[in-house]
Order: C-alpha cells, then sequence, then structure tokens
C-alpha cells in the first residue's frame, strides 16, 4: 500500500490546483480521509480520479457527468459488468465526441 497524500502532494501528482480540489471535495466528486490531525490524506484512487477530474473538466465535460463517470468507473472497478459497459459506453461517447472536434479543427 502506498503512502497516503496531503493535499500539496496530491496537487502536484494530479496537475490540479490545491483550490480545486477543495472545491471537487465541497461539491462530493473526491472524498479523501482525514488524519487525525484532520488534514485530508488523498489515496493513489483520489489521485487517479483528480487526474480524470482534470481532463474531464478540460473538455468542458459538466461536473454531473464526471460525478456519474467517476460512480461507473468505481463500481466497474468493484467487478459491476453492467458498470463496466456503461462506463465504457460513456468514454465512447467522450472519444467520439473528441474525434468530431479534431475533424471541425482540420477543416
Amino acid at each position: 500500500m502506498s503512502q497516503r497524500k496531503h493535499i500539496l502532494a496530491a496537487s502536484e501528482a494530479s496537475g490540479v490546483p490545491a483550490k480545486s480540489i477543495r472545491h471537487y471535495e465541497k461539491i462530493g466528486l473526491v472524498l479523501p480521509d482525514r488524519g487525525s490531525n484532520g488534514f485530508r490524506l488523498f489515496s493513489d484512487k483520489d489521485v487517479q480520479d483528480l487526474r480524470l477530474i482534470r481532463l474531464a473538466r478540460t473538455l468542458s465535460i459538466p461536473f454531473p457527468q464526471i460525478r456519474e463517470l467517476l460512480d461507473l468507473m468505481s463500481a466497474s472497478a468493484s467487478g459491476d459488468d453492467d458498470a463496466r459497459e456503461a462506463a465504457l459506453m460513456e468514454l465512447r461517447a467522450i472519444q467520439d465526441a473528441l474525434a468530431e472536434l479534431s475533424r471541425i479543427l482540420k477543416a
């Protein structure tokens, strides 16, 4: 098991500013543990989720859709085949949108 990260280390590892991480926690996109001193402690999964959120926000994906994708990925990781298929469909939709954007930019 890897060591949990404080907010600045999580920020550095994910490329997400600490202020944004606090906002994502406030709206429930990430829920880090808290140490006995009250400091946020981010797991590797939390950092991975922050990276996904950063990428999704770069693509202007709205927070509710990001929440849905995070939920599907979490359920998929726990072995839920329906959630895995739904997550793949969501990712395909994102890939299709990116391909369309690429075509538009090349025109």
